[in-house]
């Protein structure tokens, strides 16, 4: 049979997949005060989890997209 190990993989490629889908549908719904409190966590994760194993060139430049796209 198929053990955990097996299945680990997937994760990442469902969560990519459903997580934007789901916040599309939530954040809309979310109280204001509590969305953003949401969104600033989500974010402090997203750059350092995202940074994660960067050299610091590649961090400026990730950091650099990020600032293009929240600034719109």
């Amino acid at each position: 049979g198929r053990g955990e190990r097996a299945e680990i993989p997937a994760m990442p490629r469902i969560m990519t997949t459903m997580m934007p889908r789901c916040l599309d549908i939530v954040l809309p719904r979310m109280p204001r005060e509590e969305r953003i409190d949401f969104i600033m966590r989500i974010l402090g994760i997203l750059i350092e989890q995202g940074s994660s194993g960067m050299t610091e060139e590649e961090k400026k430049g990730f950091l650099a997209k990020a600032m293009e796209k929240i600034q719109g």
